[in-house]
């Protein structure tokens, strides 16, 4: 009874023809297929047996305590990292993985779960949504390549889009260069004095969160409320970005109220934002 206890610990059975081995790492390339493949075809089924993992384990720790070997594997590592080469060839490797991976429908459902699951959480997703945030702010290598594919996407318009596109900035009746954050101010000011402590003034901050993927420019305190104000410009009022952007805001469990300028400018219009806003409130009672 021993010694097959123990040949069950140095051995593992290869699922592909029932043989057992040591590690199935070289014997699975028998079969036409890498053990990537062999895992990505038996997810819950172990590669390498208890006393192989356990001897490698035991190896690496007698290869990282002795310091030179520690300081030249370091070393190494630095270096191959530092190849711009080899950088482009494990992100386009785990490119391709990833796309392999997600053409499974039951693969994409899992992790879409997983996702919801993990948002669930109002705490985490504040989190993410800060992390994310400043690391998109506090990174001048992602700002960069944020502005080089913003350069090509106007490029890549053809000139029926491109006319589309600047037309709001050609009949927004503000010089180009405003500084339209500070009607973004003057409205929270408005909100504070019908509304105090209830709002935070978010968009363009520098510590502004995200939610959803967009950057909100009002986040209500204690209800999953959020509160978009469109300006003139930059970018006009479009009822396509408003669906676009209610769509994306309900994905998370948050719901928007649209402010445009234009009602908060005239006097006529601007007597109605407190009831809006209140009736917007009342109806959002779950936090």
């Amino acid at each position: 009874m021993d010694s097959l206890l123990r040949m069950s610990n140095s051995l593992v059975e290869c699922l592909e023809c029932g043989c057992f081995f040591y590690t199935l790492e070289v014997h699975v390339r028998v079969h036409g297929i890498t053990i990537g493949d062999y895992r990505y075809k038996h997810p819950d089924v172990k590669t390498s047996s208890e006393t192989c993992d356990e001897n490698r384990r035991k190896g690496q720790e007698r290869k990282w305590s002795r310091p030179e070997e520690h300081s030249k594997l370091s070393e190494k590592v630095r270096e191959t990292w530092n190849s711009p080469e080899y950088r482009a060839n494990i992100s386009e490797a785990i490119s391709k993985g990833q796309t392999k991976r997600f053409e499974s429908p039951e693969e994409r459902y899992k992790v879409s779960v997983g996702v919801s699951k993990w948002f669930e959480d109002p705490s985490k997703r504040l989190e993410a949504s800060r992390t994310i945030s400043k690391v998109y702010r506090d990174n001048p290598e992602i700002i960069e390549k944020i502005r080089k594919g913003v350069k090509n996407y106007w490029k890549s318009l053809s000139p029926e889009d491109h006319e589309k596109r600047v037309k709001p900035f050609r009949e927004s009746k503000r010089p180009r260069g405003h500084d339209y954050l500070l009607f973004q101010t003057i409205f929270y000011n408005y909100l504070e004095e019908y509304f105090p402590d209830n709002w935070t003034h978010n968009g363009g901050q520098p510590n502004a969160i995200r939610v959803g993927g967009l950057e909100p420019d009002f986040i209500h305190k204690s209800k999953h409320l959020v509160i978009e104000y469109f300006e003139c410009w930059p970018h006009g009022y479009s009822v396509e970005e408003e669906k676009s952007k209610r769509f994306k805001y309900r994905k998370v469990g948050y719901e928007l109220l649209v402010i445009r300028e234009e009602d908060f400018i005239l006097p006529e219009t601007r007597c109605k934002i407190p009831e809006k806003v209140s009736e917007f409130i009342k109806n959002r009672s779950v936090s």
